[in-house]
């Protein structure tokens, strides 16, 4: 599970402060990473590196990783970056 929290954030909206916005200091806010997109699209099944581009993550992101759809881990490193995973194949 990817985790990260902030004790100060600062947002401007041009329209003002939205109705509930308060309710985000009592119960705070979830942003789940999504996938945009995967390159490259074909490769060998071990060596390749791999460049995700995912939103909802940040450099500071801990324990991330690209699995399979039955949930086997495909990387043997991965490097994080403001928004995208780099990983080596196993």
């Amino acid at each position: 599970m990817l985790t990260s929290y902030s004790n100060f954030i600062e947002f401007y909206l041009p329209v003002g402060t939205p109705k509930g916005i308060y309710d985000f200091w009592e119960f705070g806010i979830t942003l789940t990473p999504t996938i945009l997109s995967v390159s490259p699209s074909v490769g060998s099944p071990a060596g390749s590196i791999i460049t995700a581009e995912v939103r909802g993550i940040g450099v500071n992101t801990e324990e991330v990783t690209l699995v399979r759809t039955d949930g086997t881990n495909i990387c043997s490193s991965v490097e994080v970056f403001a928004s995208s995973v780099k990983c080596k194949t196993t």
